[in-house]
């Protein structure tokens, strides 16, 4: 049939012969590359339906078309159902299990909420498991993260399992796991640590207004001197100044005049 195609018409007619001798073994392995890479990336379900993507495959990989955003969605699910069945096999033959939680939002101020099972093999290796991880959605009080947390051991049975569990200190999820519920409760070393520094040293906290102003006055001030001769010693100056301010050193020295 070919023969009697047009030059134009034989070359689009030879692409589509490309596109169905593609074994189904190889589009089912291409198709899983893709998805693993959307899954490790974090990339937008149809990344791979998008006209630069599409243009790139084509040269790359001839015949072959990424999979659809519905086939990356139902693969997604089917993953983790498999992910909770073998979860489930994982933590059966175990007899003591530590859990640690957080809450946190992101950029665009969604909260979410995971929950982690730590424990040791049978050849004493050290491993985490993520066994919840969910959007949190409504007020973020004790009794919905302790509600939370209950579904999740519930529904893979390891509450007769549990030996403590570790937090930060904020009040909610404190409330919610003080009570014995999911063993002892553990506050974070490192969440403690972090508190420690950052208030010590006043960092990332919201300037005041007199705060502002006595540095940009310091500010201006030190980078005129820079320009001066000495450079490097006002330079060293300047930074210390600048540092003791950060650390509210001067602020309480006004305040106290």
């Amino acid at each position: 049939m070919e023969q009697y195609l047009f030059k134009s018409q034989q070359k689009d007619y030879s692409v589509n012969i490309k596109k169905i001798s593609m074994s189904s073994s190889l589009k089912k392995k291409l198709h899983n590359a893709a998805i693993n890479c959307i899954v490790k990336d974090g990339r937008p379900f149809g990344d791979f339906r998008r006209e630069g993507m599409k243009k790139f495959l084509s040269i790359a990989v001839p015949g072959y078309i990424g999979p659809h955003r519905t086939t990356v969605a139902r693969r997604l699910h089917h993953l983790y159902l498999q992910y909770r069945k073998d979860l489930r096999g994982i933590l059966m033959k175990l007899s003591d299990i530590s859990l640690t939680t957080d809450l946190w939002k992101n950029s665009r101020h969604s909260h979410f909420i995971v929950l982690t099972a730590h424990f040791y093999d049978k050849c004493l290796k050290y491993t985490s498991l993520i066994i919840g991880f969910r959007q949190f959605i409504g007020p973020h009080d004790a009794v919905q993260i302790k509600k939370y947390i209950n579904y999740e051991i519930d529904r893979l049975q390891i509450r007769y399992k549990l030996r403590s569990i570790t937090t930060d200190n904020g009040s909610n999820v404190k409330s919610a796991t003080q009570g014995g519920d999911f063993g002892v409760r553990i506050s974070c070393y490192c969440h403690n640590i972090n508190l420690i520094i950052t208030e010590g040293l006043c960092l990332w906290k919201k300037k005041s207004a007199l705060r502002k102003y006595v540095s940009s006055l310091i500010i201006n001030l030190l980078e005129e001197l820079i320009l001066e001769e000495k450079k490097i010693f006002y330079r060293t100056i300047f930074y210390s100044i600048f540092i003791f301010l950060e650390c509210g050193w001067i602020q309480q020295q006004l305040m106290s005049t």
